[in-house]
């Protein structure tokens, strides 16, 4: 695993790769004061209503300007082996809004 430390006025990020695979965030400093101990990376995550994850993550570019650093990334998904449960808040709601409208007109 590469690693490299990006750095922002007094803090600094270290970047974990497997080559073009961006794996997360290790260490975070701020004046030296370690903020996070990067033992486990940190890195997104991510499902769809369609039933895909997030796999991977392909680190396209690294920008650094005075007051920020952007990670640009390509998602790359896969198909979930169990589809998500839809949220059926909405239909009880409906449902609901049904029953006092009927209630209420008779």
């Amino acid at each position: 695993m590469e690693r490299e430390i990006l750095t922002l006025n007094r803090c600094s990020f270290e970047l974990l790769r497997e080559g073009d695979t961006f794996i997360g965030l290790g260490v975070i400093e701020i004046d030296n004061r370690k903020v996070r101990c990067g033992r486990l990376p940190i890195s997104p995550y991510s499902e769809t209503f369609s039933a895909n994850s997030l796999c991977e993550l392909k680190l396209m570019d690294i920008v650094k300007s005075d007051g920020e650093i952007r990670i640009k990334s390509r998602a790359l998904f896969n198909p979930m082996s169990v589809k998500l449960m839809k949220d059926h808040w909405f239909d009880i709601e409906s449902m609901i809004l049904e029953h006092f409208q009927t209630v209420l007109t008779e």
